[in-house]
């Protein structure tokens, strides 16, 4: 019988699932809601939190073996607007269209209000739990798990290494020769994080054992239901929203009279509208998300850390009081 070659196998397969997340790196990718069957570690008083994970295979071959999703949650005078964004699912959001006409309107004011309200990024993906310090009744259980972008991208570098450090590339999420997750989480100038978090090698999920390897995959959820269209609002539904989170039919802009007195004498209008100038603006505008992402890459000073888009508080708590 001819030997599997175990160390090319999970070369080719991390090799493919790379391939497969730079195609779906393109596409639009929501958030989770109140759902105990999502794994979320128990903090202490100082803020830190650990445990042991292992990422999961697809369920199915045509499937990717995470979702990414976006979620808007903000509060304005009291009221909370906590909704799946649609651009999860390729569609228009109207509170990115909100946010983009705020950041393109030439005021600063303007701009901190879109970033407040901008999308938010989750992956979701299925996990087992090995170690759970503070909730040892998870270990051994599959659980869904919510992560941004930090855990994300260690997992890439898992799958792509640099190749002067002469490591194989793995498939965190596979089931032979995949990796385990130890997930730290620690407070940092007031928010939650995870740069501690370590991915690491790890040999077969219980030795190959098909029995329990299937067992694992009957208990894992297909991904699939947070992508399903009846978990996102109509158009018409959000706008009424937001709508009435904002307290008017058209949401306004939020700079000063002087800015809009200042502008209006520079350019002859209100909001310095020209047929010209406005040809212009349509063609320069970008969605604030897009402008946010080349301010990401200029060099700033130091100042204290922001909080990661992965460890936002839990936004089950805050739509619970938005429904309120």
């Amino acid at each position: 019988m001819t030997a599997i070659n175990r160390s090319a196998l999970n070369r080719s397969a991390a090799t493919s699932l790379l391939k497969k997340i730079q195609e779906g790196a393109k596409k639009p990718a929501f958030n989770n809601g109140p759902d105990n069957r999502f794994w979320k570690p128990t903090v202490d008083a100082a803020g830190n939190a650990y445990g042991v994970i292992r990422f999961l295979p697809a369920k199915t071959e045509d499937t990717m073996p995470y979702v990414k999703t976006y979620s808007h949650g903000f509060q304005h005078n009291g009221k909370w607007f906590i909704e799946e964004c649609p651009t999860t699912i390729g569609k228009e959001c109207v509170c990115c269209a909100e946010n983009s006409k705020l950041w393109n309107s030439g005021f600063e004011a303007d701009k901190e209000v879109a970033r407040s309200r901008k999308r938010r990024l989750k992956y979701i993906a299925n996990i087992l739990v090995l170690k759970d310090p503070k909730n040892p009744e998870n270990e051994g259980k599959v659980k869904l798990f919510s992560f941004g972008q930090k855990i994300f991208d260690k997992l890439l570098a898992a799958m792509n290494p640099p190749a002067e450090y002469g490591e194989e590339p793995r498939d965190p999420f596979g089931f032979f020769d995949g990796c385990i997750v130890k997930y730290k989480q620690k407070k940092l100038a007031g928010y939650p994080n995870t740069d501690d978090t370590q991915v690491e090698a790890a040999g077969d999920l219980y030795d190959g054992d098909e029995d329990k390897l299937m067992a694992v995959l009957e208990e894992m959820v297909d991904l699939n239901e947070f992508l399903a269209e009846s978990r996102f609002k109509s158009e018409a539904e959000l706008t009424t929203r937001l709508n009435k989170v904002l307290g008017t039919d058209t949401p306004a802009s939020h700079h000063n009279e002087d800015e809009v007195e200042q502008v209006a004498k520079a350019t002859g209008s209100e909001y310095g509208a020209s047929s010209k100038m406005d040809a212009l603006r349509k063609k320069a505008a970008k969605p604030v998300e897009e402008e946010e992402a080349a301010e990401a890459q200029k060099p700033t000073a130091k100042a204290a850390p922001k909080q990661e888009e992965e460890e936002d508080d839990d936004l089950a708590f805050f739509r619970s009081l938005a429904d309120e």
